[in-house]
């Protein structure tokens, strides 16, 4: 079972969860950048949240399918079957020469694309997320390219009818309400160098706007906005780097890091984004104006519960019960 790539898009790549537990070595985690569709797509395709995926960005591929599966594509894009419209966030059953195509996003920057199943190929640290800069993982240790053929694992599952009516019902319930929920500022817990940052610095930060830049990339969201004011300048002996901190270079311009962040980094790091509000971040486009706010450690975690039941109740819906 597989699936040939007849055009490959803007950058598409394979990604799951994350090659987590090796930063140690200096390997990224990686992994799909907007959790909330990466999880949503597995889900409605009857996979497991973190079972892989095709990560599209800004233009989806064109593919062929060389034998039957069942496909969900998550994200604002427009879908084509065979050459007729499509919808998002439900299960599509393709059939061996069936060419499904994801044009140019709408809304965002990523669109995601389940197969039953996942893909055949072999991980790397437990994982078969794309590591673009080390050159492994995922198909070859690249984005795909056109003529790829991309092994495949499971075909249709046993009752796909049952399936997709589950996946329709919950598009209009738990998943539209998962789906609107959007963050009128990005929900900051203050990172582990706020003594570098002065009071007016600590101010700047979350009474400013800060305007996504188009140098940004799966390891960081650069921005530009008003300078965040340092006691002595923002360069550190290297320290650890995690999802969603946020850096602040020696000009007072903050980055968040993203997916592909390096392990360390030599830049004072004034907080870390909230899990829940980095799919916001992986959607932002150049252009995008972005807000902070402070949150305190007790109520991030009770937020991070909350949006963890809309997956569970997800999960436990597609499996009738």
């Amino acid at each position: 079972m597989s699936l040939q790539i007849l055009e490959s898009g803007f950058l598409t790549t394979v990604q799951d969860e994350g090659r987590i537990g090796f930063a140690s070595l200096g390997y990224p985690e990686c992994g799909a950048c907007d959790t909330e569709r990466f999880y949503t797509a597995n889900l409605l395709a009857g996979n497991p949240r973190n079972a892989a995926v095709l990560e599209c960005t800004l233009l989806g591929p064109t593919l062929r399918f060389q034998s039957d599966h069942l496909v969900v594509v998550a994200g604002s894009a427009p879908v084509c079957l065979n050459g007729k419209p499509a919808p998002c966030y439900a299960p599509l059953i393709v059939h061996a020469g069936d060419i499904l195509s994801i044009g140019a996003l709408v809304k965002g920057l990523r669109a995601y694309l389940a197969v039953y199943g996942s893909f055949a190929l072999s991980p790397v640290f437990g994982s078969l997320s794309t590591d673009l800069r080390c050159h492994l993982g995922g198909f070859h240790g690249r984005s795909l390219q056109k003529d790829d053929i991309l092994p495949a694992e499971g075909g249709i599952p046993p009752f796909p009818d049952i399936q997709i009516q589950r996946a329709m019902h919950l598009k209009i319930t738990q998943l539209h309400a998962l789906q609107q929920t959007r963050p009128h500022a990005i929900h900051v817990i203050s990172g582990p160098q706020e003594q570098t940052f002065t009071e007016k610095g600590m101010h700047t930060f979350v009474s400013s706007g800060y305007t996504v830049l188009s140098s940004s990339n799966r390891m960081a969201l650069r921005l530009d906005g008003d300078a965040i004011e340092t006691f002595h300048g923002s360069d550190i002996l290297s320290d650890a780097i995690a999802l969603g901190s946020i850096q602040v270079a020696s000009d007072g311009q903050p980055m968040v890091m993203l997916s592909d962040h390096q392990t360390t980094g030599g830049y004072a790091k004034i907080g870390t984004v909230i899990p829940q509000d980095m799919p916001y971040l992986a959607q932002s486009v150049p252009g995008d104006v972005l807000h902070f706010t402070w949150i305190d450690y007790a109520d991030a975690l009770l937020r991070y519960r909350t949006w963890m039941q809309h997956f569970d109740c997800i999960e436990s819906y597609m499996k009738g019960n």
